[in-house]
């Protein structure tokens, strides 16, 4: 869901204060400050705004791009003081202000870029389910209200809810690590079978959901079908093991997430007393209907 870069886009106040810190050492060298002794040389630190900044919001991109405008600001400045008839007169400053710049900025980016990418981890922990891969409860909710919203505009939406038969006694029979196995076939059947434009997720326990765009019910039933055939093949300790499913087709009196969750609800209870292993759907105007 997303690709790995998630640093930020640098806002345009950041931008202008950035620009303002570099011009002010640019303009004091060359209007007010006759050599690079003193307190003119301090100035330059002003230059070291951007690398923050950008830094924050880039990570160790941005701190070789303002690292990289700070010197060439510094480079021309210098170049149009010679050109001037105003030399250099303490080369041991000027050196030390570039390494030192350079290494703050570096130094800054490559712990900026260690904050993005913990944030990246915090953000990943927070969506997605450990034991499968697949997107939790909380993302699933998620893109359910989005899928929702565009199914109001005309798109065809229809909610599949999942759940493992039997599965506390086979927990109970090979123990909960060989029930955990059975919770990651399930995850990887459902991510093998899963279009790219749907999201499968872990809904909690043993329980799944996909939500499937421009799919009606007889696109959910080939689907729930291609599910179970993932899981028979899967290479898992003990009984062969099945899942009931209830599908839900957004329409009239489905027009809601809640309507619709609760709707996919009762089919797959529907299922589970139609004697498991099969799928039930329901379809607006509220009819009923169970599929092996």
């Amino acid at each position: 869901m997303g690709g790995r870069d998630s640093a930020k886009r640098i806002p345009r106040r950041a931008m202008v204060l950035s620009v303002c810190a570099l011009t002010a050492p640019i303009l004091g060298e060359l209007f007010f400050s006759e050599t690079w002794g003193g307190p003119g040389a301090l100035v330059w630190l002003l230059g070291l705004v951007p690398a923050f900044l950008f830094s924050y919001f880039r990570g160790l991109r941005g701190a070789v791009a303002a690292l990289s405008i700070g010197l060439l600001a510094l480079v021309l400045t210098q170049i149009t003081l010679q050109s001037n008839g105003r030399p250099i007169q303490n080369w041991s400053l000027l050196v030390g202000i570039v390494v030192a710049y350079a290494a703050v900025a570096v130094a800054v980016g490559w712990m900026s870029e260690l904050l993005h990418e913990e944030r990246r981890k915090a953000e990943q922990l927070a969506t997605i389910d450990e034991l499968t891969g697949l997107p939790n409860r909380r993302l699933a909710r998620r893109v359910l209200e989005m899928e929702v919203a565009a199914a109001e505009r005309g798109r065809d939406v229809t909610l599949v809810m999942f759940d493992l038969d039997n599965f506390k006694a086979y927990n109970d029979s090979y123990g909960h690590l060989a029930g955990d196995q059975v919770i990651a076939a399930m995850g990887r059947a459902l991510q093998e079978s899963t279009r790219r434009m749907n999201l499968s997720a872990r809904w909690g326990g043993e329980e799944f959901i996909a939500i499937l765009s421009e799919t009606g019910r007889e696109g959910a039933l080939r689907f729930v079908n291609q599910v179970r055939a993932n899981l028979q093949v899967a290479p898992l300790e003990g009984e062969p093991v099945t899942f009931s499913a209830g599908i839900a087709c957004y329409g009239p009196g489905l027009g809601s997430v809640d309507a619709l969750l609760d709707a996919a609800d009762r089919a797959l209870y529907r299922a589970k007393i139609g004697g498991r292993n099969r799928a039930a759907v329901v379809t607006p105007p509220a009819s009923d209907q169970t599929a092996d």
